[in-house]
């Protein structure tokens, strides 16, 4: 097999509905409208509240990760909407978005400061013995109401 050229860049309105084709169905019916309000934000310049990263396999977007101003604490940045399309899966691209995305919080939005990373673990809640977030170093939070596990990086 040949190397497979992979990048990460931010989502731009041009790559905005290939986007949307690899992540709608990878979730639920219910969740389709929230994904295409909530991606498309990402898509364009919006004073840092909310910026979305695609990973490209040889030039066709494979995934995404949205970075969300949290309206509570402004050192606190949820991580939503971390997926991988299925053809793309097993490449290391769940990694690739957060380490991108987690390196741009700490340089472009915190600058240095200290914050808070914060996203709900939607993997071990599907796949109970998951460990992705635990490895890439987030504690264990509460609970939602959903039973999902909030997951948090200091």
């Amino acid at each position: 097999m040949t190397d497979r050229a992979i990048t990460i860049e931010h989502l731009t309105p041009a790559r905005l509905a290939e986007t949307l084709e690899v992540l709608i169905p990878l979730y639920e019916a219910h969740y389709e409208p929230f994904i295409r309000t909530e991606i498309a934000k990402g898509a364009v310049p919006n004073d840092h509240q909310q910026t979305t990263f695609i990973a490209l396999v040889d030039g066709k977007v494979a995934g995404a990760v949205q970075i969300l101003l949290n309206y509570v604490n402004t050192e606190t940045y949820d991580l939503i909407w971390l997926s991988v399309g299925k053809n793309y899966q097993g490449l290391g691209l769940s990694k690739k978005l957060m380490d991108h995305a987690e390196n741009y919080v700490a340089q472009m939005l915190l600058k240095g400061e200290p914050g808070t990373l914060m996203l709900a673990d939607f993997t071990r809640h599907q796949n109970p013995d998951s460990k992705f977030y635990l490895n890439l170093g987030y504690t264990e939070g509460p609970l939602m109401h959903d039973a999902r596990r909030l997951c948090l990086r200091f």
